[in-house]
């Protein structure tokens, strides 16, 4: 690679920071609300006891106000296995 070929790429990359860093300075609170509200806190969520030998729903501890059973399982919830 020859200067002149190397000034031009570099130029390039430096151009392509620039671009990068001016979009995250103006879309970054929308960027960090957005990440916030997909953040779960495992302590909230239901914990599923499932059993080993057969594989099935046993159990279901709920920590909120929202009821989940077996037949009701969450979208996420902290998996265990029992016996």
């Amino acid at each position: 690679m020859n200067f002149k070929t190397h000034t031009v790429s570099t130029a390039i990359g430096v151009a392509a920071g620039i671009m990068l860093f001016a979009g995250v300075l103006e879309y970054g609170p929308s960027i960090k609300e957005s990440m916030a509200g997909g953040i779960v806190n495992p302590f909230t969520i239901p914990d599923v006891h499932f059993s080993y030998s057969t594989d099935e729903c046993v159990k279901v501890i709920n920590y909120t106000d929202e009821i989940f059973s077996c037949e009701n399982l969450p979208t996420k919830f902290n998996h265990v296995w029992v016996q």
